[in-house]
């Protein structure tokens, strides 16, 4: 597609896979993301982006940032658990 992304491929891969696992399910109703049986729905759409690759990273939110503003506006990083939503604030 010209003058696309892979973002575009993405979207529009995942609205595709919405209409047709509801018009193969309209006995379903309606139903929010976390009701959805998401590999069948995945199944619709993975054929459009010529595979994917998932495996476990070591990484922290806070292993490797150059915070150039750090201490800037009171900021305080929770260092004892990087995962905490604070620490991921722009």
């Amino acid at each position: 597609m010209p003058n696309q992304s892979a973002t575009t491929v993405q979207v529009g891969s995942a609205v595709y896979a919405a209409v047709a696992w509801a018009m193969s399910n309209p006995e379903q109703g309606l139903l929010v993301p976390d009701e959805l049986p998401w590999r069948e729905v995945l199944s619709y759409a993975e054929k459009y982006w010529g595979g994917y690759h998932s495996e476990p990273a070591d990484w922290d939110p806070l292993q490797s940032r150059n915070d150039l503003f750090r201490g800037w506006n009171d900021r305080k990083y929770d260092e004892s658990d990087p995962w905490q939503f604070s620490n991921f604030l722009a």
